[in-house]
């Protein structure tokens, strides 16, 4: 049969589907009128190790590791789809599984269209993947620089739900028959495993193709060939609203066969006094000023639906009351930061941008309800309004981050480029990022409208009354601008929606978990959870976990001492009760005492000793202690941050004990073993030579008699050492008979001096002596001492 024959028989077939009830445990409920479904007719993925084609699997894997990409690729046929007439496209995966590394924290995701639509699932491999250049052996591996055009990134958090992504501009412009999609991770070293075409009916990818010229615009009814029809349609969702509030116009249908669905597209919205209020092309509500206006939505050829909406000054609506279930949260502070300028606190927009040379970052800080006891935050959303894009951002858009931050002690009036919340020193680095929310694309078809992202963990960890988020740019050299609080012509601020619900018990989450090390322990303490029986205390050396259960305990605190020396370890912890288990805790992490310093070693040189050690793990610097006795007291002598010492200063001969500490923010390692050394003498004297003062050697000294000593020696150091040499005649006794100086420069290598004295009254038992001592204090000695006895008996 021919391949869109079956494309459109199984389209039928699924519009009939998920009319009545569509695919249980899906995560799909009944899409509107007009959808059209499209199943891929390609969809297969790479892995570096697989040596055949995975066209024929009901499991893609989808990955980014340190030495591979393992990505999906998805073809579609779209020549039954009148591409002009698409309202809304999307483009679902099915996720089947996640990688077990990634379940905790989830991982990003980013989908690619690709011109290069002449492959096979059956023929696709690592070494031959399309829409990539190949390399200089002629294989197509994938890499970042063959990175299609992107069209979303979304966040993968959970198994068995669909995640979409928005395709309705690219396949509008596409206008080609054929469309292929790449799906890469972007996250390192996590990953998930998401349906193909192969896998059940209820999982498979596909786009789903809203309009009104495509498809089925009307749901069937079930009993024949002719589908049901709108009779009549309603606008739901509105109530009385105050100045600067937003809502969402929601289009109810009601059938010829007495059904009724939701219209997310095909409706045309106005309103008779936009001064009152204006509505969005997608129904979003402005409330700018006090008075009435009426809201009215055209639909086909039916009587528009009509709602008198009443907006009222803000004073004159009470504040609602905390147990209501939904609460929206005005931003308290709004601001951005630029080079160069200062506070922009008072701004209409913010601009968040990424350059080559600085991030352009949005923050907004919320002040967060008091809840009445009976009651807890169930889920929240953060949502912000796009203003415009720039202009090299309109064709293309761009990527932008969330992130929450656990610095609440800020105020748009102080915020600046180099006084930044959040960072460790006033000015943002990638390496500042705070708690990872999710990245977003952010396009033309973004303009006016909120961005809405889901916050409600973030939210439900907070116990200080504060939220705190960054918006940083992530595509460089692209972006747009956002509305603050302060553009009331817009009344768009940005918003935080807070849906609560009754506490039923459930163990809350804990709360801000500190930890402190000291006497070899990892002390952690952290607020009590809600309705907490016990806790379970997680660890990792890794941030983001994998994390271990190591211990549980019933009361906020707990001892860890059974780490290693020298080490970070980022550590969590959930609540528990009968009804189950928390999500963790906000992550803490410590690094403990560095290791014991290894591999001492000292060396003697002239008036000096050199120790090296291999470097210590978890070190930031050392300190070397010396005694002049072993088991003597020890003082430090030097601090350094490499693992080497000289220490100076020292007297030739003498020995010097030694132990090395290393240290770190949270304390001393054990010292190291002990070493000794001597500082070395340079200069070797070598055997005296006696002689008369004619030359000639001396075998029989008399009483009296005038004798020369010449002084051989070696200089062993790289340079001239400048010191006296000392020739001496001695007692028996060793009390000095005469003593001769002699100032020397001696150059490195052999050299020879003389020196000349008249022999004592008597001889018998006298010692000619000759040696080298520091000219600056006449002490340190440079050499050994030679010596030779009177040959007179």
């Amino acid at each position: 049969m021919n391949r869109k024959i079956v494309q459109k028989v199984i389209q039928v077939f699924l519009c009939l589907f998920l009319f009545v009830g569509g695919f249980p445990g899906s995560g799909i409920s009944q899409e509107a009128s007009g959808d059209m479904i499209i199943f891929p007719v390609e969809d297969t993925y790479v892995e570096i190790s697989k040596t055949t084609s995975q066209g024929n699997v009901t499991g893609l894997k989808v990955k980014k590791a340190d030495s591979e990409y393992r990505n999906a690729y998805f073809q579609f046929d779209m020549g039954s789809v009148d591409v002009a007439g698409i309202d809304q496209a999307e483009f679902k995966v099915y996720v089947n599984n996640i990688d077990s590394n990634t379940i905790d924290q989830g991982y990003v995701i980013e989908l690619q269209a690709i011109d290069d639509h002449a492959w096979s699932e059956h023929e696709v491999l690592y070494t031959n993947q399309p829409g990539v250049q190949p390399n200089e052996t002629g294989q197509r591996i994938y890499s970042a620089t063959d990175r299609g055009m992107v069209l979303g990134t979304a966040s993968v958090t959970q198994k068995e739900v669909y995640i979409s992504f928005d395709v309705t501009d690219y396949l509008k412009a596409h206008g080609v028959a054929t469309v292929s999609f790449r799906l890469v991770g972007v996250t390192n070293n996590r990953g998930a495993t998401y349906a193909s075409k192969e896998a059940a009916w209820e999982k498979r990818p596909m786009l789903v193709i809203q309009s009104q010229t495509n498809g089925n615009p009307i749901p069937p009814d079930g009993d024949g060939d002719e589908p049901a029809k709108v009779t009549s349609i309603s606008i739901s969702g509105l109530t009385p609203m105050r100045v600067g509030d937003t809502s969402q116009a929601v289009i109810q249908a009601v059938y010829s066969d007495g059904s009724e669905a939701v219209i997310d597209s095909g409706v045309i919205f106005s309103s008779s006094n936009p001064e009152v209020a204006s509505i969005s092309p997608s129904g979003w509500v402005n409330a700018t000023g006090s008075g009435t206006t009426v809201i009215q939505a055209a639909y086909g050829e039916l009587n528009p639906a009509t709602y008198v909406l009443t907006v009222e000054d803000r004073e004159e609506i009470p504040e609602p009351e905390p147990e209501q279930s939904m609460l929206s949260v005005r931003v308290s502070n709004d601001t951005y930061v630029e080079s160069g300028k200062g506070p922009l606190g008072t701004e209409k927009s913010m601009k968040v941008k990424r350059t080559s040379t600085e991030f352009r970052n949005a923050y907004l800080g919320f002040e967060l309800p008091q809840l009445v006891e009976d009651r807890i935050i169930e889920s929240a959303s953060l949502r912000v309004f796009v203003k415009k894009l720039d202009s090299n951002t309109v064709d293309t858009g761009y990527e932008i981050e969330f992130q929450g931050m656990l610095d609440d002690d800020w105020n748009e009036s102080s915020v600046a480029y180099s006084h930044q919340p959040g960072t460790w020193d006033g000015t943002y680095k990638e390496s500042d990022q705070g708690f990872f929310l999710d990245q977003q694309m952010v396009t033309q078809s973004s303009v006016g409208r909120y961005l809405e992202i889901d916050v409600s963990e973030f939210i439900q960890r907070q116990t200080n009354g504060k939220a705190s988020f960054r918006i940083v740019g992530v595509t460089s050299g692209k972006g747009a601008d956002y509305a603050t609080k302060e553009d009331t012509s817009l009344n768009s601020p940005p918003i935080l929606e807070i849906r609560t619900k009754a506490d039923e018990g459930e163990p809350g989450i804990p709360a801000s978990l500190a930890i402190e090390h000291a006497n070899g322990q990892n002390l952690l303490t952290w607020s009590p959870a809600r309705h907490a029986a016990g806790y379970k205390v997680k660890r990792s050396t890794v941030s983001g976990g994998p994390y271990e259960v190591i211990g549980e305990t019933e009361i906020p605190a707990f001892i860890d001492e059974s780490f290693q020396n020298g080490k970070t370890y980022y550590y969590t912890v959930s609540s528990m009760n009968d009804m189950g288990e928390s999500p963790n805790s906000f992550e803490a992490s410590v690094r403990t005492t560095p290791t014991q310093p290894k591999q001492v070693t000292a060396i003697g040189e002239d008036r000096g000793v050199r120790l090296t050690w291999s470097e210590s793990a978890g070190a930031e610097e050392y300190k070397v202690i010396r005694s002049e006795e072993e088991n003597g007291s020890y003082l430090e002598v030097g601090g350094l941050t490499s693992a080497t010492y000289l220490d100076t200063g020292l007297i030739n001969g003498k020995t010097y004990y030694y132990k090395v500490v290393a240290i770190n923010e949270n304390g001393e390692s054990m010292p190291s073993a002990t070493v000794f050394a001597a500082p070395v003498a340079p200069i070797v004297m070598g055997t005296l030579e006696l002689s008369d003062i004619f030359g000639n050697p001396m075998t029989d000294p008399v009483p009296g008699q005038l004798v020369k000593v010449s002084v051989p020696f070696v200089n062993q150091a790289p340079s001239s050492i400048s010191g006296t040499l000392v020739v001496g005649l001695y007692h028996a006794d060793q009390s000095v008979e005469v003593l001769a100086y002699l100032e020397a420069n001696v150059a490195p290598g052999e050299e020879k001096m003389e020196a000349g004295f008249e022999l004592a009254a008597k001889v018998e038992g006298m010692t000619v002596k000759a040696w080298m001592v520091d000219t600056l204090n006449g002490i340190n000695p440079l050499s050994n001492v030679s010596q030779i006895p009177s040959q007179q008996k």
